[in-house]
Formats: structure tokens, sequence, C-alpha cells
């Protein structure tokens, strides 16, 4: 007897269902997680990176900016950032920890909307993955990640609005080509979001808008309109480096410049480097010691693994399209299975590539971290992959990196040893009401941020070629007009205003010795040593 085919659509369905629930619950569950877990202990880990988000978003708030000339940038002038979101929840209440607690949260919603809008665009069930991707993308697998994507949240608006800006793009060529106003409101959309990366500066049209234009080219033949999309995309986002270099030379904002960047012949030195770097930001680290190391490898290795899978059926289907010439015009305006996986497998590629030709080929600095926006693309499309073939196999990651993440949960949860140096400092200039002072970066602004703003630090210039204190020649007690404060992630009024009254100095042990020539004025002066911190007070 034959089976209605109802019959059999609707088991499929319920299966398909379950999956689905089962993967909100997982979502929901690491979300839920993230933000106890951060809530919880997110003071015990004082960071001077983060605390000067903080500092950056009260300033926006003070004076109602998105972003503002009143502040000395650091790598680049903050415009896609965290610190915009974390202005607005100022405007609620005073309490730093928990402006930081709320602004996670909102930037939590806003990732995890951007993930499901963009795997939706992936293929024809990419919504059905979503939740599951997007659980294991708000899984703490590594520190790097960690740091810039979940807890410090500082690369997390920009891949949020390049996961947007591609899914815009795939929506775009998805469109029946009669739909022009609606194409047309798309694409002005991901114009604004280029030219405010480009605002921004040069980072993202090296990690994400030459890479994207190369794709456009690769795609000419099949796809004419997502070529013009990414040319015009390009374009945008020049227009936008445009007015980021004139706000520069104008004066108004500081920030760094890159003129120091040049070419230089192929270099093997970071190549090695950046290659154990991509696999260590997944997780894996310190070979097969211990079942923490067998789990971030295995995680690592299967996300590598299916990805390069993924490649090879792009080559493929390349090759194939070229042997039998196909004309895939016809297609433009439907919903090809696989176009949309293919763009992005593609786009993954070039961005990789042009990550690695930056440092094999400059003299560019080169931190871990950099990868992290290559790594955030690569998860979803492994993600589809699988999810493509059989979606109960999405489970068997997700398990390994809730198994990996166990370990670096519970280490986020003990303090950090700067923890309870800074609060001791911290308690007692409080006890003994002083509220400005000077400090090296590393050890000011998460001072204002642990005191809930009431402690204000004043960044000290940096020599050539560390940021550290340059006490001696440019401190002296009781002679505030002596100080240089630096241009670094600080409020420009430092410049010109300086503490009045009883103020404090802080400076490390090799600060000490290195920087602070006067020695005997400042043991005159010195009050209490925490950790490797000395505290100075002086009327």
């Amino acid at each position: 007897m034959k089976e209605n085919p109802k019959t059999e659509n609707h088991a499929i369905k319920k299966e398909y269902d379950w999956f689905f629930v089962i993967s909100i619950i997982a979502f929901v569950a690491v979300l839920f997680c993230d933000v106890f877990f951060l809530a919880r202990n997110i003071r015990l880990h004082p960071n001077a990176d983060l605390s000067s988000e903080m500092l950056l978003a009260k300033l926006l708030r003070d004076e109602h900016k998105w972003f503002t000339s009143n502040w000395y940038y650091s790598t680049e002038l903050r415009v896609i950032a965290i610190a915009p979101i974390y202005s607005l929840f100022f405007y609620i209440t005073n309490n730093w920890n928990v402006v930081r607690i709320l602004g996670s949260v909102l930037m939590y919603i806003l990732f995890s909307a951007s993930i499901y809008y963009f795997c939706s665009r992936l293929f024809k069930d990419g919504r059905r993955i979503a939740p599951i991707c997007g659980a294991i993308m708000l899984l703490p697998f590594s520190f790097e990640w960690r740091y810039m994507l979940l807890t410090g949240l500082y690369y997390a608006p920009q891949v949020a609005a390049s996961f947007l800006e591609i899914g815009l793009l795939l929506d775009i060529i998805s469109m029946p080509s009669e739909k022009k106003k609606k194409r047309i409101v798309f694409l002005s959309i991901t114009l604004f979001i280029a030219f405010l990366s480009g605002l921004g500066g040069p980072r993202m049209i090296i990690m994400q808008f030459a890479p994207l234009l190369m794709c456009g080219i690769c795609m000419i033949k099949k796809h004419f309109f997502f070529f013009l999309c990414t040319v015009f995309n390009f374009v945008s986002v020049c227009v936008g480096l445009v007015v980021n270099l004139i706000l520069q030379a104008s004066g108004k904002f500081v920030f760094m410049t890159y003129s120091h960047i040049s070419p230089q012949f192929f270099s093997f030195f970071y190549i090695r480097k950046i290659l154990v770097d991509l696999l260590k930001n997944y997780g894996a680290k310190g070979g097969f010691k211990d079942v923490q190391s067998i789990l971030g490898c295995l995680f690592a290795f299967l996300l590598w693994g299916v990805f390069l899978v993924g490649i090879v059926f792009v080559i493929i289907k390349g090759i194939f399209a070229i042997i039998k010439k196909t004309d895939d015009k016809k297609i433009e305006g439907k919903n090809e299975e696989d176009t949309g996986l293919s763009i992005v497998i593609l786009y993954t590629v070039f961005q990789l590539l042009v990550f690695l030709m930056l440092y094999l080929f400059s003299n560019m600095d080169y931190q871990p971290r950099y990868n992290i926006h290559i790594l955030a693309f690569i998860i979803p499309i492994s993600c589809a992959i699988l999810g493509k073939r059989c979606r109960y196999a999405l489970l068997f990651p997700t398990i390994v990196a809730v198994l990996l993440c166990i370990n670096n949960y519970s280490s986020f949860t003990k303090p950090d040893n700067n923890y309870v140096v800074y609060s001791a400092l911290s308690d007692y200039l409080a006890q003994n009401n002083i509220k400005e002072g000077y400090a090296s970066f590393w050890n000011g602004n998460l001072l204002t941020e642990m005191t809930n703003g009431n402690i204000e630090v004043w960044i000290l210039e940096s020599d050539a070629n560390r940021r550290s204190l340059t006490v001696g020649d440019t401190i002296f007690p009781n002679d505030g007009q002596d100080i240089i404060p630096a241009e670094w992630l600080q409020i420009k009024s430092h410049r010109n205003i300086f503490p009045k009254g009883a103020y404090f100095v802080i400076a490390t042990d090799n600060e000490y010795e290195r920087y602070i020539h006067n020695k005997d004025i400042y043991d005159e002066h010195y009050v209490m040593s925490q950790g490797n911190l000395r505290l100075y007070i002086f009327e």
C-alpha cells in the first residue's frame, strides 16, 4: 500500500520543527548564560580598553551625540561601535555597571538578529539553522572570542553590520527584477552601512569591502547586478574614508594615522602565527594534552574542515559552469538554492587572502584578535553546509563548543588578580576623598569605571616606544602645568584643565624605576603599594 504523500510530508515537517524547537531552546539557554555570567562577573575583570568605551559612552550621553570631537580616539574613529549603545542607557541610570549590562544585552539582541537575517539568506531554509548558529556564536570558546565579541563587545557591532550588509546584498539579488523600489531601499541601506564603515577608518575596507568587491568581480557574469552593488558599496566606503581623512586633517578629531605602514618583501615572520591563531581563536591550543585541548582542536578542525569542503564545492561548481558554459542570467531574481552560500564562501576566501597578503607584504602590526571578523563568517557557513545535509549534525559542534566553554566560563568567574589591586586603591582614594589624579593608560580609565565615575584620571603622555608613564620629565609635584596628558582614549579637556587640590599619581614598579627621576620627592609622598602599583598623594 502506497503511503499518502501528505502524511509523509507532515512527518518530515514535524521532525524539522522539533529540530527548530531544540535550536531555539539552545540559543535562549546560551543567551541567558552569557547575560548571567556577564552581570555577575564583569566587574571582576577590569580592563582599560573596555573602560575607555564606557568613558566615551558617558561623554556621548552628556553631549547627546553619536560620536564626538572632544575625545582622543585610539586606532580609529568609533562610529559603528559599542559606545553609542552604552550611551543610551546613561539616560536612564548613572550606575556604570548597570549601563554595561543593559548595553551588552541590547548588543546581544542586535547581534543575534543580524545572525538570523544573514543565515536566512544563505540558502532556502537557512532560518531554520539560525538559532543553533547563534547559540554557537554566543559561546566563549576562546579568550579572544569572549573578549572581543561577548564581554568587551569591541567587534560585535562591526560584525553585526557586516552580517546585515551581506544579507541585504543576497536579498537584493534574490528579488524579482520588477521589485525595483525594494531593491533601491535595500541598496541604500547597504550604502549607508558602507559609508559609516569608511567613516570609522580603513580597517573595514580591508576586512570587508575589498574582499566583497573581489567577490563581485568573480560573479560579474552570473550576477551582474550583484557586481554593481559591490562597486557602489566600495565607492561609498571610500567616500566615508575620505570624510574620515578630512576630519583628521582638520585637527578636530584625533586618532591614529597609518602613515607608518609600508610595503615589504614577502615575509615568513607572521605566517605561522597567523595560521596558528586561526585555529587558536576557535579554542584549539596546546595540542592534545588534556580533554580541554582535545575539545578545542576538535571544534576548530571541524569548522575549518567543513569550510574547506565548501570551498571545494564552489570550485567544482565553477568548473562545471565553465565547461557547460551555462548562462545564469535567467536565474537572477529567483531564489537559486546555493547562490547565497557560494557567494559568502567566495567572499570569506577573499577575506582570508587579503588578510594574509596584508601581513605577508607589509609591516602592519599584527594581533591575534584581528582575525575575528573572518572567523565570524566561517561559523554560519559551516552551519549552513551541515544544515543543508543533516540538521541534527549541527548538534555535534554545539555540544563540543558547550563542553569547551565550561572551563572558559569557570575561569571567568574567578576574580582577576588586578581586581583586588585596583579595588584597594579605589577604596583608599574614596575614603580620603581624593577624586583626581594621574596614571598610565593601563591603570587609569578602569579606576573611573570601578568607582562609578567618581574618580577622574588624567592619562599621561607616552614615550616614543610604549604607552607608559613618563614621570620625571613631565610630572612635578605641586605643578600640574608641567604635565602633558596623552592624546589617547581620554577627554580632550585634560590637555588644559588639571586637578585642583590634592591629587594622586599611580605608577607601576617598572615605571618608578625607569621614568621617575626625582625619586626622593616621590618617596616623600608615597602612600601604599598594591601588587606592582605604587600610590603617591600630592597636596
